[in-house]
């Protein structure tokens, strides 16, 4: 499709997909790159106002009078309709101007393209050719044998390179020494021509300097937005910090303030078992005190009334001796031995009640011991358990 002309050939649509790939691959390049200097197939996207129009095709000059005759707007499908109905004599007169203006179009762009005007435009004539490389020097020279007659051009380069490869280094070194030669004059040469402005005419002349400013604009802008974004989020990730660094200090912050609460109410909570163990021991030695004075005076009181018995015990043995004695002045006979046998009986009775006594005391002096024993065991037992729980608490 040229630019500029105003319709289309079915057989240039695959090259729409082509037209896409240079589009995409020129948006890539830098902007130090001159893409249609470097790459002349970008030249098809430009249009040489000394190339030849196209002529409109038949089916295109009949939409420019149908779409005349109707004001209203025309849809592309109703053309189409009223195109395939219309009769050949009816289409003639558009399908004469069409084939009248092509046979003129060919014999213009033959002329155009002899005069050298179409290379021009795609490749500044003045600028210096680049040198071929050392291999592609020697495959020019190899490619047209006759045994490369029927193959393929990517076959023909495998198969050269194969040769080259196993090519001798002298002579590979005589195409180097060629080419480095030609290297160091083609350099020069660029210098010179960058020099005297003629690829920044051929630039202007062709149009190119307008799109190379325009993708230089691009580029700026595209780098512009693209500090704009690096700035924004720079703010954006200070923003952040800044916003993570309160949250951490907020956090800090409550994390001393729950610190502070916990040991506060573990020092509470340690007093209050402090409080609690001093209670029980003082309570614990407030109830053996009592139960100690409690054994005590019982104690005190069974002695007192064994000792009241004894000394019945001793009146009563003392009476029965006493009659014993008097018995024994008054009657010596059977008199003495009953006397006798009531003062044994009554020894007995004392030595029985004494036994009872002492054992009596004996029992109440083991459970004394023994419920000591028991205070003093629940003691430390609780004891225990509080000291468990202030643990627990000030652990908490």
């Amino acid at each position: 499709v040229q630019a500029g002309s105003r319709g289309f050939s079915p057989a240039l649509r695959p090259s729409w997909s082509k037209l896409g790939a240079m589009f995409r691959i020129a948006r890539f390049l830098p902007p130090s790159r001159p893409c249609f200097a470097i790459h002349p197939v970008f030249a098809s996207v430009l249009r040489d106002p000394k190339r030849p129009s196209r002529p409109l095709s038949a089916y295109l000059r009949f939409a420019q009078d149908f779409r005349k005759e109707r004001p209203d707007k025309v849809k592309v499908q109703e053309i189409a309709v009223a195109w395939n109905t219309l009769s050949k004599e009816a289409a003639q007169p558009y399908v004469k101007a069409f084939e009248s203006e092509q046979q003129k179009y060919h014999k213009e762009m033959e002329t155009y393209r002899s005069s050298g005007e179409a290379d021009a435009f795609k490749r500044d004539p003045a600028r210096p050719k680049r040198p071929l490389a050392p291999f592609m020097a020697w495959c020019m020279l190899h490619r047209s044998s006759p045994q490369y007659a029927n193959m393929k051009m990517t076959e023909v380069t495998m198969e050269l390179k194969k040769k080259w490869d196993t090519l001798p280094a002298p002579e590979k070194d005589q195409y180097k020494t060629k080419f480095d030669a030609e290297m160091a004059e083609y350099r020069k040469a660029m210098v010179e021509y960058k020099a005297s402005g003629k690829h920044e005419a051929w630039l202007k002349a062709t149009g190119r300097d307008v799109i190379l400013a325009q993708k230089k604009h691009e580029e700026q802008v595209k780098v512009d937005k693209a500090k704009a974004a690096l700035e924004a989020a720079k703010a954006k990730k200070r923003a952040q910090k800044e916003r993570a660094a309160r949250l951490i200090a907020q956090h800090k912050q409550k994390l001393r303030a729950k610190k502070l609460a916990a040991k506060a109410r573990a020092a509470k909570m340690q007093a209050t078992a402090k409080e609690r163990v001093a209670k029980a021991e003082a309570s614990a030695k407030e109830r053996l005190v009592t139960l100690k004075t409690k054994h005590q005076s019982m104690l005190a009181r069974q002695i007192t009334t064994y000792k009241e018995r004894k000394a019945r015990l001793a009146a009563v043995a003392t009476a029965a001796q006493a009659r014993l004695r008097a018995a024994q002045q008054a009657k010596k006979g059977g008199a003495v031995e009953k006397a006798r046998a009531a003062k044994a009986a009554a020894q007995a009775r004392l030595k029985e009640e004494q036994a009872k006594q002492q054992e009596k005391v004996r029992r109440m002096k083991q459970e004394a011991a023994q419920k000591q024993s028991e205070i003093r065991e629940a003691m430390k037992a609780k004891q225990q358990e509080l000291k468990l729980k202030l643990k627990q608490a000030v652990q908490v």
